[in-house]
């Protein structure tokens, strides 16, 4: 019925970073009831050598949160084209899309927003 559609990096970008992602993803997928409901996690330009953001924080997450995550991986290889029109890491644009394009089609809703959300 709904993707909850996310996006992010592991780059410890603020304070408290993968805490406040995991208690957002694991209050987020509390909600969920339906079975091809979905978490997206659009995980954009993390550098190839560390773990996306949400491997990163696993052990945190609920069995609940798990079975409803899924993670969409955007390498620095594909961020590159764009890297010397902006010093931004992540591009809010391209990383909902990527994340909107691989959504269940079953799903009637989408829910765009931010991991700082609960």
């Amino acid at each position: 019925m709904i993707s909850i559609l996310l996006y992010g990096r592991n780059d410890s970008y603020g304070y408290n970073l993968h805490k406040r992602v995991a208690i957002s993803v694991n209050c987020m997928a509390e909600l969920l009831e339906d079975e091809n409901d979905e978490i997206i996690f659009v995980d954009y330009n993390t550098p190839d050598d560390f773990p996306t953001m949400l491997e990163a924080i696993q052990d945190t997450l609920t069995p609940k949160a798990k079975s409803h995550v899924k993670i969409v991986r955007v390498r620095p290889i594909d961020h590159f084209p764009f890297s010397d029109r902006t010093h931004l890491k992540a591009l809010e644009p391209h990383a909902r899309n990527a994340g909107l394009r691989r959504s269940n089609p079953k799903n009637r809703w989408v829910l765009s927003t931010n991991t700082d959300m609960i």
